[in-house]
């Protein structure tokens, strides 16, 4: 494996639009439907512990765009089709496999199941395409 080959400019606009993906999906188009699915009010959640949760997010982003690149560069197609495809193909084989088993197993809601899955299905893809973009 090799880091050289990592457009790291690519790598931080990803884990940023990420970022900001989770902003809008956890907050605005879907925080009612999510709190209720975690059961929890939105009041439950202390103020104090925001920063090292957003701190844990954008690591875990950055991570995320650190592998897909790495998975890019090893294909040796970085492209904007190739991004979409293996961002896809990640979150299939990895995401949504993984959050199915572990949800079905916790007895979580389905509801939980889609609005965490698709968020990570926009983040991989947008990702992949940012990515790609970059070359």
């Amino acid at each position: 494996m090799s880091f050289v080959a990592i457009n790291w400019l690519a790598v931080i606009v990803a884990a940023v639009v990420a970022f900001f993906i989770g902003a809008v999906w956890y907050s605005f188009l879907f925080r009612t439907q999510w709190m209720a699915a975690i059961g929890a009010p939105a009041a439950d959640r202390p103020a104090t512990a925001l920063p090292r949760l957003l701190a844990i997010n954008f690591s875990g982003n950055l991570l995320l765009a650190i592998v897909l690149a790495e998975f890019l560069a090893a294909l040796g197609d970085v492209t904007f089709a190739s991004g979409v495809t293996i961002g896809l193909v990640a979150w299939v084989g990895f995401v949504a496999n993984v959050l199915a088993v572990n949800y079905a197993f916790a007895n979580r809601p389905r509801l939980l199941t889609l609005i965490d899955g698709g968020h990570w299905l926009v983040v991989l893809l947008v990702s992949g395409a940012i990515i790609g973009l970059f070359g």
